[in-house]
C-alpha cells in the first residue's frame, strides 16, 4: 500500500480546495508507477494504486510482458502504460510517485535513476540493497535530491518491540536456541532477510553465521 504520509503529503492544498480536478479541468490525482508491478508483490502496489480513487496508473512497468498484460487486462489498465523497462516509463513521463518492487540487487539503479529523472517520492520494497553502503547511496542521493523515500521495515514494529522488551526483562527465561522453520529462503538477502531481522531483536543479538 502506499504510506498515508505520501498521500496527504502530495498536492495536499489543491486536494483541499478541489478535489480530485481542478477547475480548469486538469486532472489533480497522484500519478503513480508501478516497476516491477508483474512479480508477486508488484501485483499488491498495481492493486492499490488502481483501487485508490486519488491515484492514476501512468506506469505498469515489467520485463515478463505476458504476465504484465494478463494482469493489466485483469485491472483494464491503458495499454499506454505498459512499458519492458523503466527507460521507456520515464521517456515518457514522470510520476509524481515510483513503488519499486524488484529484486533486491536491482534497487539502487532504479532508484537512481527516477531521482535523475525528477520523481522525488518512491516507495522501495525491503531491504534496500545487498550492502551498507548501496543502501548509504540511496539515502544519500535521495536526501541531495530533496526527495522522500520509504522503505519498509519489520524493525520498526512496535508488536515486535514489545516483545523484545518482555523477552529482554525475563518473560521466556534463557534463550538458549532459535529455530526457523522452513529456513532461510531462496535469497537471504531478500526473504532470508525479513526472517532474520526479528530473530536479531527478539535476540539482542548478531548473527555470526548461517548454513543452508
Amino acid at each position: 500500500m502506499i504510506p498515508p504520509q505520501v498521500i496527504f503529503a502530495l498536492r495536499l492544498n489543491e486536494r483541499r480546495t478541489f478535489g480530485n480536478r481542478s477547475p480548469q479541468g486538469i486532472d489533480m490525482s497522484i500519478r503513480v508507477s508501478v516497476i516491477g508491478g508483474a512479480g508477486s508483490w508488484g501485483q499488491h502496489y498495481v492493486n492499490a494504486v488502481v483501487q485508490h480513487p486519488g491515484c492514476s496508473l501512468v506506469g505498469f512497468v515489467d520485463p515478463c510482458t505476458e504476465r504484465r498484460d494478463d494482469l493489466a487486462g485483469y485491472y483494464s489498465i491503458d495499454r499506454r502504460f505498459l512499458f519492458e523497462d523503466l527507460s521507456q516509463q520515464l521517456d515518457r513521463t514522470t510520476p509524481d510517485i515510483a513503488c519499486i518492487a524488484v529484486p533486491t540487487a536491482r534497487n539502487p539503479e532504479i532508484v537512481l535513476a527516477c531521482l535523475e529523472a525528477g520523481v522525488r517520492v518512491l516507495s522501495c520494497e525491503k531491504p534496500a540493497a545487498v550492502s551498507l553502503a548501496e543502501s548509504d547511496r540511496i539515502v544519500e542521493a535521495s536526501t541531495h535530491a530533496g526527495a522522500i523515500i520509504g522503505v519498509g521495515s519489520l524493525i520498526a514494529n512496535h508488536v515486535l518491540r514489545d516483545a523484545e522488551r518482555w523477552i529482554a526483562g525475563g518473560g521466556l527465561g534463557t534463550i538458549k536456541q532459535i529455530s526457523l522453520p522452513g529456513g532461510l529462503g531462496a535469497h537471504v538477502s531478500g526473504d532470508g532477510a525479513q526472517r532474520l531481522s526479528p530473530i536479531r531483536v527478539l535476540s539482542g543479538s548478531e548473527l555470526r553465521w548461517a548454513e543452508g
